[in-house]
């Protein structure tokens, strides 16, 4: 599992992780949303943007899901979406 994270450069420690769905199996792959991001548990969708992280090729542009915006939400300026760096920090607000 931690192999697809990797492959992906989604975070797997710091502050705001990616964690992948409960019944993902590793020969299916990382699922993907209707904007071409990664889907993680609990429905928000991980996608590649440009990055505000000095010596980081991109953040995550994370879509948060309505589970997403009530847990996560308050982090965010606009309470839709999180800016995460490669290694699992909010970047901006």
């Amino acid at each position: 599992m931690k192999g697809l994270l990797k492959d992906a450069q989604l975070p797997h420690s710091g502050r705001i992780r990616f964690v992948p769905p409960k019944d993902l199996s590793v020969n299916s792959g990382l699922p993907r949303g209707t904007r071409k991001g990664y889907i993680d548990r609990f429905g928000n969708e991980w996608i590649k943007g440009p990055s505000r992280t000095a010596g980081q090729p991109f953040e995550w542009d994370v879509q948060l899901s309505k589970p997403g915006r009530a847990e996560l939400g308050r982090l965010s300026r606009d309470g839709s979406h999180l800016n995460v760096s490669l290694d699992g920090e909010i970047t901006h607000k």
